[in-house]
């Protein structure tokens, strides 16, 4: 955390939605979108150690498990992809560190909506990666007040 020059940015969609299961293609969006802030570090939660999902890319770091509520609660954290996934919200609500959802089912919908009505989220769509939605997002976190 604190060897991250500008900040460190968390990417976790919970223990039911697990991005090692995530389509090929999805994934290289994702990498390609943390490669245009080479200053942030992104801690991703991934389950598969051995897909070595982040060689080449220097500033994210994956682990099969990550300490969400300690990192969210680091001065360094400078925003949450999530689901939207209630836990996920209220774990980030309470320490102050704004979202960028990514619905994916049930009440992460709701969820995602109540937090972008809140002014604590940002909401991408998961067609939208595809169309570079997730960079834009990105910096619209890290560069808005």
């Amino acid at each position: 955390m604190n060897s991250s020059k500008k900040g460190v940015i968390l990417v976790s969609f919970g223990s039911v939605a697990q991005s090692y299961k995530m389509p090929d293609f999805l994934k290289k969006k994702f990498l390609e979108a943390f490669a245009q802030f080479p200053d942030i570090t992104f801690l991703w939660k991934y389950e598969k150690d051995e897909d070595n999902i982040a060689h080449g890319y220097d500033n994210v770091i994956t682990g099969n498990w990550l300490p969400q509520t300690d990192l969210l609660a680091h001065p360094k954290m400078l925003a949450f992809i999530s689901h939207g996934g209630a836990n996920s919200i209220m774990e980030a609500s309470y320490a102050g560190v704004p979202l960028l959802c990514i619905p994916l089912m049930a009440d992460q919908y709701r969820n995602a909506q109540m937090a972008q009505y809140r002014k604590i989220a940002t909401i991408v769509k998961k067609p939208e990666i595809l169309e570079g939605k997730l960079t834009e997002a990105i910096k619209k976190i890290v560069d808005d007040d």
